[in-house]
């Protein structure tokens, strides 16, 4: 059977030493049949010359804007559309490994796990052991690590495969800066398809650091979990249940006043809450410097991703459902 031609779209704001990296291991695929698409802000003269490589300047727009100024600039022999984030780069096999899935007609995009470099610096090394677990990142935890081959509801776009006649009709909504990718995916199941978590189409991913951009990353999560949520176009107990936990905090500490029992109870179930992060997070780290800064993260990521989610419930009610729009915020910036 003849390999599916493979157009990789990278998106980013100017050159930088993980763009240089990411485009580095792309052409040492074991792939052959494949191209590179780079979709900078503006007009860039990129350092590394290779026939496979093609450059678009789009301008400054964002992420989800730049990636369909991709899509409608494909190659015409591109059956396949590959996305990799600017700060990750994939294994060798991930384009090769990829192709025994679609080999099921009801399987419209391919995706596995984005994992901290081995050798990620200290500081982004906090984050990655942070999205690695499910008491910090829910179900999404299950795209930061490797698991079971299987059927999943949603993938990000830093290691997403795509038929290419799925995106021309289905494009990214423009109306969101995170979270497109979640929307993409929930329009595939939508439609009657798949979209398959692979354990062997594997990325390597840089992470933000902390705690300052961390926590902004982790605050536009909510954000646009919130959009997602109101247009019913994501419901999941761990898209609201960060905010569930702010309003307890909140609401425990002002009846603690009044109350000593209350008091007690209260911190006692706060303990508790800390209890469970460590017991989950020694499980995948010893070193006790970065199992402190782990639980202290997790503890930060819950905080800031509820006030993303509550901010735009509160926006919302204000403004009213009829003239309710999301807020075109890069969290990239």
């Amino acid at each position: 059977m003849k390999e599916p031609f493979i157009e990789i779209h990278l998106v980013f704001k100017t050159i930088d030493k993980f763009v240089l990296e990411s485009v580095a291991h792309c052409l040492k695929l074991q792939y052959k049949n494949f191209s590179i698409l780079l979709l900078p802000d503006s007009k860039i003269d990129f350092p590394v010359k290779d026939k496979r490589i093609r450059v678009i300047p789009t301008g400054k727009f964002s992420i989800p804007v730049k990636r369909n100024i991709g899509i409608k600039n494909a190659l015409k022999k591109a059956e396949l559309i590959a996305f990799v984030d600017s700060d990750a780069f994939p294994r060798k096999d991930w384009l090769s490994n990829s192709l025994k899935y679609f080999k099921d007609e009801k399987v419209m995009a391919v995706g596995g796990p984005n994992l901290t470099p081995p050798n990620e610096e200290f500081r982004r090394r906090i984050v990655g052991n942070v999205i690695e677990q499910d008491i910090a990142f829910g179900a999404g935890a299950l795209r930061h690590k490797i698991a079971k081959t299987q059927p999943i509801k949603e993938l990000p776009t830093c290691n997403l495969i795509v038929k290419r006649s799925f995106l021309e009709n289905h494009l990214f909504d423009e109306t969101l800066s995170t979270g497109e990718d979640i929307q993409l995916c929930s329009l595939i199941l939508q439609n009657g398809f798949v979209v398959m978590y692979a354990r062997d189409v594997v990325v390597f991913h840089h992470r933000r650091k902390i705690f300052l951009q961390f926590i902004k990353q982790f605050y536009y999560y909510g954000y646009y979990k919130g959009v997602l949520f109101f247009r019913k176009q994501l419901f999941s107990w761990y898209s609201v249940a960060p905010s569930i936990f702010l309003l307890y905090l909140l609401l425990g500490i002002i009846f603690s006043l009044f109350n000593k029992t209350i008091e007690v109870l209260f911190l006692l179930s706060v303990l508790f809450y800390f209890l469970i992060l460590f017991t989950s997070t020694i499980s995948t780290t010893k070193n006790a410097v970065q199992v402190i800064l782990t639980v202290f993260s997790i503890f930060l990521g819950h905080i800031s991703y509820a006030v993303g989610f509550l901010y735009y419930f509160i926006k919302r009610l204000v403004l009213g459902a009829e003239k309710e729009k999301a807020r075109v915020i890069s969290a990239n910036e």
